[in-house]
């Protein structure tokens, strides 16, 4: 089952958002997002992909080249 078990990302961050919502979760050049933010932003982003029709399971990617654009998708 592998070291999380049936522990989701989500509720990772959602732990780790309660424990220390205004630490650094993310640091890109001269940017600095919280978990906080970070939590709050990956609720958003489930909220439109489930506004798409994309169900729990579903799969998606980000086909964009370069990896500077994630900070911009989160």
């Amino acid at each position: 089952m592998g070291a999380w078990g049936k522990t989701t990302l989500g509720r990772v961050l959602e732990e780790v958002s309660q424990r220390y919502p205004e630490n650094a979760a993310l640091i890109y050049k001269d940017q600095r997002i919280s978990y906080e933010e970070l939590l709050e932003k990956a609720r958003a982003l489930a909220k439109g992909l489930i506004a798409l029709g994309v169900g729990r399971g579903g799969r998606g990617g980000d086909l964009r080249p370069g990896m500077a654009h994630h900070e911009r998708l989160l």
